[in-house]
């Protein structure tokens, strides 16, 4: 375990290291992997990066927590859609990367992951048709969920006479959220339809706390701890080598690992699957303030690992800036990113602890300055929240290290799949 903690992007990612592509928008010129760039005079903006010493920290924090808790890492994918971190996880001790939906489990397919969670209802006909072609052959193991008969006879319809079975967890839901199974009443017949349906093997439960709002944690509690009460239940219905119980959003996975390994060890050691994947580049306005090691104690410490860089090009009014980046840029469906630091003309490089941004467009952000002295051609930093909504912008991401308060070393290229 602590050889595969050392695992550093640096040295193993397997992106393209001979640049990028003149038509995408992180294209650095002549430039190359390897490179020292000035910030603010060869950096085009807008501009993502992540930060080489943040991903490594935050990957082998969460492998370390993990292991101490007795858990097992699948964490979302679609976080990143980044399958070069997605290698750097699995080599740290993840056993396989969730998903969301058919096109992101063939990019995971296509990348070796071993264990793939879809973790939703896969109903989807060409879905079932490549997972039907993808069972029928030595290859990654595959977990789907369901939450009704009618799912159970749609997958077994087009998944019979596979040579693999497809691994089924039953899905539990919170009422007025997601999907998910409301009346445990309807659990049974669930089961028993799963276990007769040719190509499908009822492997567990699973569910998403996270919908809770985190005033809620009574809430998260009791839907764990229902979670687990049905594993002890239907356990010896299990079909799968290993009965699997899987939750665990950026939130409260402090409290799935608490909740839940208790229920496993009971359970014939079930395999207890976290699946959160904010964690790898955390942020700086959300999960910051909402992680289980700043709410209850318990849980790795973290590092933002993504900067968007923007430049200011134009002060239209006495308190006003506008950015080069907008909403094709930076995340904005939580709240809109936090200006961190600014580059000036005379390369002085200060904190920006009064600036705001208010409000954005496609192409643009509004800054309030608040008096912090913003001038036309000044370099932003910006962090950003909500991790999931970061990278889906991008094509390529450039991966760097801060070497100076004016520079950077591009480390990499990772490609994103979305």
């Amino acid at each position: 375990m602590e050889e595969n903690l050392m695992y550093d992007i640096r040295d193993k990612v397997t992106a393209d290291r001979a640049g990028i592509d003149p038509l995408s928008k992180s294209h650095l010129g002549e430039h190359l992997p390897g490179d020292t760039v000035e910030i603010r005079e060869q950096l085009p903006t807008p501009m993502l990066t992540w930060d080489t010493d943040s991903l490594v920290s935050n990957i082998t924090e969460m492998a370390r927590w993990a292991a101490e808790k007795r858990v097992l890492l699948a964490p979302h994918g679609k976080t990143t859609m980044t399958p070069d971190l997605w290698k750097a996880q699995l080599a740290t001790g993840a056993v396989g990367i969730t998903v969301a939906n058919a096109a992101q489990a063939r990019v995971a397919a296509a990348h070796q992951v071993p264990l793939i969670i879809v973790g939703n209802e896969f109903l989807t006909p060409p879905g079932l048709r490549w997972l039907r072609d993808i069972t029928a052959a030595p290859g990654p193991e595959v977990m789907c969920w369901v939450d009704s008969l009618e799912a159970v006879e749609l997958m077994g319809q087009a998944l019979a006479g596979t040579g693999r079975p497809v691994q089924v967890c039953v899905e539990l839901g919170i009422p007025g959220r997601r999907a998910g199974v409301r009346d445990d009443a309807q659990i049974s017949p669930i089961v028993h339809a799963i276990r007769e349906a040719d190509g499908l093997s009822f492997a567990g439960f699973s569910g998403f706390e996270g919908v809770l709002p985190k005033e809620r944690v009574d809430e998260v509690r009791s839907f764990l701890e229902r979670m687990g009460a049905l594993l002890e239940r239907f356990v010896q219905e299990i079909e799968t080598e290993t009965p699997v119980v899987t939750a665990g959003g950026g939130l409260y996975f402090d409290l799935v690992a608490e909740v839940l390994t208790p229920v496993a060890q009971r359970c014939g050691d079930a395999r207890v699957i976290v699946r959160s994947g904010a964690y790898l580049l955390h942020d700086h306005l959300h999960y910051e303030r909402l992680t289980p090691r700043v709410t209850r104690g318990d849980g790795p410490s973290l590092t933002p690992a993504a900067i968007l860089w923007t430049r200011v090009l134009s002060r239209p009014e006495e308190d006003l800036a506008i950015l080069d980046a907008g909403k094709r840029d930076f995340a904005y469906d939580i709240t809109l990113p936090r200006p961190l630091r600014v580059h000036r003309a005379d390369g002085t490089v200060e904190e920006l602890a009064k600036a705001e941004i208010f409000d954005s467009n496609d192409q643009h952000g509004y800054l309030r300055c608040h008096g912090e002295g913003l001038q036309v051609g000044d370099l932003v930093e910006l962090g950003q929240a909500h991790p999931c909504t970061i990278a889906d912008k991008w094509r390529d991401i450039l991966l760097v290290t801060r070497t100076s308060p004016h520079q950077l070393r591009w480390d990499a290229v990772l490609r994103t799949c979305f």
